[in-house]
């Protein structure tokens, strides 16, 4: 293998941990349960 194709190979799989990466943080911290359902309803729209 050349040194060129060599290093593009590497920058390639550099490339794809980093998404890899960005893309398993990004679905950690969107994927909460932060739903606040403790509150009353008004008893009007009960149905």
């Amino acid at each position: 293998m050349n040194p060129l194709k060599q290093k593009m190979t590497m920058k390639m799989k550099n490339m794809f941990w980093a998404a890899l990466s960005m893309t398993a943080a990004l679905v950690m911290t969107s994927c909460s349960s932060d739903d606040n359902m403790t509150e009353e309803l008004d008893p009007r729209h009960r149905g």
